[in-house]
């Protein structure tokens, strides 16, 4: 997984969900309760999530082993930063404000946004 399509899988999982995982004094990376996942949550495969990472910032040593076990390599420098990015998009913002966000993060790390809009099964 490039850094595009960690982007990619990062915006349209939150657009997706349209809500926080956990409250605005407490984001989980996953909300057990709800199913949600945080930005950077819903990077981490079922297999490398351990509930210890809960309380842990995004560029905890913690979390970024279990991204990048789950992504299948090591994140550059500049990787983390998008995902403290938006990580804060997640934690900070209301979900109404988050696709302006997600595109003012695209143009910051010079990448595009592209918005995956899964095909309905209806037919006309």
């Amino acid at each position: 997984m490039n850094t595009q399509q960690l982007f990619n899988k990062i915006a349209n999982h939150l657009l997706d969900q349209n809500a926080r995982a956990g409250t605005v004094d407490n984001c989980r990376y996953h909300d057990s309760k709800t199913g949600n996942k945080c930005a950077v949550g819903c990077l981490i495969s079922p297999q490398y999530y351990d509930p210890k990472i809960e309380g842990n910032n995004t560029n905890a040593g913690v979390v970024q082993r279990a991204v990048e076990q789950s992504v299948g390599r090591e994140l550059t420098l500049g990787e983390l930063d998008l995902l403290i990015v938006m990580q804060n998009v997640h934690d900070q913002l209301d979900p109404d404000l988050w696709a302006e966000e997600i595109n003012q993060a695209a143009k910051e790390f010079n990448l595009t946004f592209e918005r995956f809009i899964p095909p309905s099964n209806t037919q006309p």
